[in-house]
This record gives C-alpha cells, sequence and structure tokens, in this order.
C-alpha cells in the first residue's frame, strides 16, 4: 500500500500506474488486514496503525476515481482524432469550402466531409463528429478565421486567404483584398454548376489549391 497518498495522483498520470489496478491492490490489502484483525486478540498497536493508513488511502483513491481525467479534456484548439468526418450545412459556399480545404490540406489529410440540413445544431458551419465545440462563427470571423485560429495555424498564405474568404462571406470592409470578388464569384459559379455537395467541395478545395499557390508569389 503506497505510504504517501499522494502517490496516488503521480500513479495515475503515468502511464504505468492504473487506478484500477490501484483499486485492486487497495481491496486486497483490506481483505488481508480483516484477516489479520480477526486473530489479534491482544490489538496491536502496528493493527490500528495499518488501518488508519489504509483508511486514509482509501479516501484519497476515491477522490482520484471521481475527478475528470486530465487526458479526457479536449484543450481549445485540439485538433480531433485523424480520419474524422466533418459536418457541415448542404450547398456549401466559400467559407465552408475554404473551411474544408484547410481541414484537408493541414490538419487531416484522411478527413470526410458530410452535410445535414438545419437547424440541428451540431450542422451549424463546421464541427467534426468527434469533437463537441462547433466551428461556426465566432465573434467577427469566418468559420475559416475560426479554425485558423484553433488550429494555431500560422502559415502566411493560409493568412492572406482567410482575410480573402472573411471579405468575400462578410461583406464588411474588414480587410481590403481586390482577390475577394472574382474568388467570390468563381465559386458561385462553381456552385451553379455543381448540382452535387460533395462534388462541389472537391472541386471548391481544388480551386483552393491553386489560389494557394498563386498565392506564393505575394508572400
Amino acid at each position: 500500500m503506497p505510504r504517501d497518498p499522494g502517490q496516488l495522483d503521480r500513479l495515475r498520470a503515468s502511464h504505468r500506474g492504473s487506478v484500477g489496478t490501484l483499486r485492486g491492490k487497495l481491496d486486497g490489502v483490506k481483505r488481508e488486514l480483516d484477516r489479520i484483525e480477526s486473530i489479534d486478540y491482544l490489538k496491536s498497536p502496528a493493527g490500528e496503525r495499518a488501518r488508519t493508513l489504509w483508511e486514509t488511502t482509501a479516501k484519497r483513491l476515491r477522490t482520484v476515481e471521481t475527478r475528470p481525467r486530465a487526458a479526457s479534456i479536449r484543450r481549445p484548439g485540439a485538433l480531433p482524432p485523424r480520419g474524422s468526418t466533418w459536418v457541415t450545412r448542404p450547398r456549401p459556399h466559400i467559407d465552408r469550402i475554404a473551411s474544408a480545404w484547410l481541414i484537408k490540406r493541414f490538419c487531416d489529410p484522411d478527413a470526410r466531409f458530410t452535410s445535414r440540413t438545419p437547424p440541428t445544431p451540431i450542422a451549424r458551419a463546421f464541427r467534426s463528429t468527434s469533437s463537441a465545440p462547433s466551428s461556426a462563427h465566432h465573434a467577427e470571423d469566418c468559420t475559416f478565421e475560426t479554425l485558423v485560429k484553433r488550429f494555431g495555424l500560422k502559415d502566411r498564405r493560409v493568412r492572406l486567404i482567410a482575410e480573402i474568404v472573411h471579405e468575400a462571406d462578410l461583406h464588411d470592409d474588414k480587410f481590403t483584398r481586390n482577390e475577394a470578388p472574382g474568388v467570390d464569384l468563381a465559386i458561385r459559379a462553381l456552385a451553379e454548376a455543381t448540382p452535387d455537395d460533395d462534388e462541389l467541395l472537391t472541386r471548391g478545395m481544388a480551386m483552393f489549391d491553386g489560389l494557394y499557390a498563386v498565392l506564393k508569389s505575394k508572400t
């Protein structure tokens, strides 16, 4: 039995430590204490100290067992598992097509995409089926900007594309990007000519591959 109840936290956090294993060992110690007490007719002080230590350790273990595991708490900005399915609304336009491209190009090449009809909460802009928070507009940001910040991307060309997508999507004059109207028009034309959402995403992401390549000369 651990002499220092604080060892439980360290064992729990280590790869070798297992709360379940500790629980099994502690239960075994309890059975042995009960057996010894049943034949300890002289009531040895050592037995009382052992019982007190067991109770202290058992109480500490119960606290550890009911505390949320640090590893199970998703940090803001943490990536969902590789190969996750990302959900969006049907008929994606520039912000959501750009967001799909960003996910596929920089975050998860095995990502898959599907659509659901609003107003289901899961279908707001983009979110992974394996992550709790949605990736919709936050404050003044479009979805693409939200994802760039969440994933901690520092790529200069991605930042330029974020400004283009923001201006084309929100039209709030926050950024002066001459490319925004042309990119927006190209995506709208593509959407008109492409009735299938999966094909629209695929062809739209190819356009952003091209835009990313062209912007290399401007960085």
